[in-house]
């Protein structure tokens, strides 16, 4: 019954109420809930598990304790946990597989030890684990678990011991790349995958690209997970896309993008999806 925000707000609320960063409100009438954490900086990604709420971003404190970029919340009393992984700079996505929540951003260390833009951590200690998928050079944006699949999309050029350009997937025990790859390339600006969705047996990618999967695809595509090629759905789009979300058979995606599916669309648009 409630939806958790994060933006550059001291206040929220039809009538206003102080809130730093961070807020809970009603998902029926809008009103700000009593939840009040606080930060000193802007959340990018919110990961909900049971009564526990994860939050990664551009922080360095929550709740008035000290957390380096990612930290855990308690969903009713807006108290955080004693679960801080310590990231040495900005977390951007994160996915949870089992005991496990994997990481992504910009950072180059977790708890001390050498992880370069992707970690996994016990989601119960916060302690950074052996798996270690070694990204060079660049960002993390988007992380994606299926099975033992992790997809992996960013702007990068190696992950897991081979050579992928902002989209990989991963084993997610091993950390090691897998076959599976789309060989994005560009479009008006370099390769970046910022946003991943999955629907059935079709992985749904968006980002700064023109061709995905084989096919010129301009920023968004739908990709076959036993092939890595791109499907024949294509949205025709004229812009960049920055996140998705799904909902049964719709899948919703937000971008900088004015038209979609032929039709006006600015900034946001929803797709009922083809059957697989």
């Amino acid at each position: 019954d409630r939806v958790f925000v994060s933006g550059d707000f001291s206040a929220i609320g039809g009538d206003p109420q102080p809130r730093q960063q961070l807020a809970a409100l009603d998902t029926l009438n809008g009103e700000v809930a009593d939840w009040n954490p606080g930060a000193n900086s802007v959340v990018d990604v919110f990961l909900l598990e049971g009564d526990t709420l994860y939050a990664g971003g551009y922080f360095t404190q929550v709740g008035g304790l000290p957390r380096n970029y990612v930290a855990a919340i308690d969903v009713k009393t807006g108290e955080v946990t004693a679960w801080n992984p310590d990231a040495d700079s900005w977390v951007l996505t994160m996915a949870r597989s089992g005991t496990t929540i994997f990481l992504g951003g910009i950072f180059q260390r977790i708890g001390g030890l050498g992880r370069p833009c992707v970690a996994a951590v016990d989601a119960l200690t916060g302690a950074a684990l052996p798996w270690d998928a070694q990204v060079a050079p660049g960002v993390v944006d988007a992380l994606l678990v299926s099975g033992n699949t992790l997809y992996v999309g960013g702007g990068f050029e190696q992950i897991g011991g081979k050579p992928r350009s902002s989209i990989a997937a991963l084993d997610a025990t091993t950390g090691g790349a897998i076959p599976w790859y789309p060989q994005a390339s560009g479009w008006g600006s370099p390769v970046r995958v910022r946003a991943l969705a999955l629907i059935d047996s079709t992985l749904y990618v968006g980002g700064s690209f023109g061709i995905m999967g084989s096919q010129p695809r301009i920023c968004l595509a739908a990709l076959d997970t036993s092939t890595a090629l791109a499907t024949a759905w294509d949205p025709g789009l004229d812009g960049l896309v920055w996140t998705m979300g799904t909902e049964g058979k719709e899948l919703f995606v937000g971008g900088g993008f004015t038209r979609a599916g032929g039709l006006p669309a600015a900034g946001l648009a929803a797709f009922s999806v083809p059957e697989a």
